[in-house]
């Protein structure tokens, strides 16, 4: 992913399966993914993306 995204992975350790990506839309950050986290954790691994926007991270 590097400079073009961010990316934060989560998991309380008793995963399987897959896991699942989860990308925001236009003008959006990977927060906006946050109250489906907790519903998911424990099944599988989450990978939640912050796509890089030139208004947001400067330089």
């Amino acid at each position: 992913m590097g400079r073009w995204s961010r990316w934060r992975r989560r998991t309380n350790g008793r995963v399987s399966g897959e896991p699942v990506a989860l990308l925001h839309g236009l003008g959006c950050h990977r927060q906006t993914w946050d109250p489906v986290v907790p519903l998911l954790n424990g099944q599988r691994e989450i990978i939640a993306t912050d796509l890089r926007w030139p208004t947001r991270w400067a330089g």
